[in-house]
């Protein structure tokens, strides 16, 4: 996330031409399975995928892909992988975490996220989810583009944070269908999604790099 933009509103616009030059950066990076059935997938939705600043936030977006099977429920577990960090901490965001109901799997695909089953919970290496439709005898329709969220997973960085951290699915991820069995899933590929923590570039910064293109560019007429 650059300093003069924050997806999650914690640091105002500075200028229109440092944000115009920001929003290059943004995008979408996913890691999957390219074949599969029930394929699950991470979507990092940072503003600079891949990378997150010290004091930053992540959040990323599980999905399920090539969906075969209805399905009444889920479990989702997350862990985070912090071997390549060398200083500071990355904590999950339990508030911030959520279900995406507005996407969600369940709610969007006619059935009703049960308030008695739904819930989540964190320790300090991973984030547990649990969602069933309220009428466990009725699957839900398959998922598609657009209805096909199990959760948004949130952390935060701390300010002196340093090194490389990533997030992989927990061996207590399981999908299931009305018989409340198991449907086998094909995990992410690459198995951990990982960023790399780098210092925040400057309004600045980003000016002179915008105006370094356009030259090279001018250069090449």
């Amino acid at each position: 996330m650059l300093s003069c933009f924050n997806k999650r509103g914690g640091r105002a616009l500075v200028s229109g031409l440092c944000a115009m030059f920001a929003c290059l950066v943004i995008g979408e990076r996913v890691a999957d399975a390219s074949i599969g059935n029930n394929a699950i997938e991470f979507r990092d939705q940072s503003a600079m995928p891949g990378k997150v600043v010290p004091g930053g936030s992540v959040s990323v977006v599980v999905g399920l892909t090539n969906n075969t099977r209805n399905l009444v429920g889920y479990q989702l577990e997350a862990k985070l992988i912090s071997d390549g960090l060398v200083g500071g901490s990355i904590q999950f965001d339990l508030n911030a975490s959520n279900f995406d109901a507005g996407e969600n799997v369940i709610a969007k695909g006619g059935g009703t996220l049960n308030p008695f089953i739904k819930y989540l919970t964190n320790s300090n290496r991973n984030i547990f989810f649990s969602a069933f439709n309220s009428d466990a005898g009725t699957p839900v329709a398959l998922a598609k583009p657009g209805h096909d969220t199990l959760a948004e997973i949130v952390f935060n960085v701390s300010p002196d944070a340093e090194g490389t951290f990533g997030i992989q699915l927990g061996s207590l991820t399981e999908l299931y269908d009305r018989q409340l069995d198991a449907i086998p899933i094909t995990t992410p590929t690459p198995s951990i999604l990982e960023w790399q923590i780098v210092p925040e570039p400057t309004c600045l910064s980003v000016l002179l790099l915008g105006s370094l293109l356009v030259c090279r560019k001018r250069k090449k007429i």
